[in-house]
C-alpha cells in the first residue's frame, strides 16, 4: 500500500527491492525468516571508485579538495541500498574525458600547491633518485599495493637528469597514477587457491 496515496507508483524492480529490505530488517531484528540457501557468488570482477571514494582518495593522496566528481563522474546505482556494484557501473566517453580533466588539473595543483607535502626528497641532491622514492611511496598508495619494477621503470620514463625539470616529470606523473586503472579500479580478484576458489594476497 505504499507510497502512500499511490501505491501503483513503486512496482515490479521497486516493490521487490522494498519487500526486500523489509524481510532483511525483519530477519536482523528477530534473527527469524533465515534463508535457507545463500545467495549465489556473483563473478570477481574490478570495482571502480565511487565519486565519494575518489574524492575521499584525492583529498588523502594530495591534500586537495575536489568538487568535479560530483558532477561529471559516472552516477552510482543503487542496489539493495549498496552504491558500489560494479555489474552497475556503466562508463563512458564523457566519463573517460572527466577523469582525463581532473587528473590533469589535480596534477598541476598538486605540484604547484603542494609540491613541499607529497614530495618525500629533494630533487637537486639526485632527481633521478628522488623520482624513484616518490613513485615508490605516492604510487603504493594511489594502486593501494606495492608497484613493481616495470611500473616504477615506465613511470621514471617521465623524469629526466636535470633537477631543473623535475617538476615537470613530477606532474605528468602524478597525472598518469590518477587516470590509471590501478586507482580508478579496486581490485580485490585474489589468486586460485588449487581448489576452485580464490584467496586475497598481501
Amino acid at each position: 500500500s505504499m507510497p502512500l496515496g499511490n501505491p501503483e507508483a513503486c512496482s515490479e524492480n521497486c516493490a521487490s527491492r522494498i519487500a526486500s529490505y523489509v524481510l532483511g530488517e525483519l530477519q536482523r531484528a528477530t534473527g527469524v525468516l533465515a534463508c535457507t540457501s545463500g545467495p549465489t557468488s556473483l563473478p570477481r570482477r574490478l570495482r571502480p571508485l565511487t565519486r565519494r571514494e575518489y574524492i575521499a582518495t584525492v583529498e588523502d593522496l594530495l591534500g586537495l579538495e575536489t568538487t568535479n566528481p560530483l558532477n561529471d563522474f559516472p552516477v552510482e546505482i543503487r542496489i539493495d541500498g549498496y552504491d558500489n556494484m560494479p555489474a552497475a557501473f556503466e562508463m563512458t566517453d564523457r566519463h573517460v574525458d572527466a577523469y582525463l580533466a581532473e587528473a590533469e588539473s589535480l596534477a598541476a595543483r598538486a605540484v604547484l600547491e603542494r609540491r613541499d607535502v607529497i614530495l618525500p626528497c629533494n630533487p637537486n641532491n639526485g632527481p633521478e633518485a628522488c623520482a624513484a622514492e616518490f613513485i615508490s611511496g605516492f604510487g603504493r598508495r594511489a594502486y593501494r599495493r606495492p608497484l613493481t619494477a616495470d611500473e616504477i621503470t615506465a613511470l621514471l620514463g617521465f623524469f629526466s637528469s636535470d633537477a631543473a625539470t623535475f617538476d615537470v616529470g613530477l606532474q605528468d606523473t602524478i597525472w598518469a597514477m590518477l587516470v590509471s586503472p590501478h586507482f580508478l579500479q579496486r581490485s580485490e580478484l585474489g589468486v586460485p587457491d588449487g581448489e576452485g576458489a580464490f584467496v586475497l594476497d598481501d
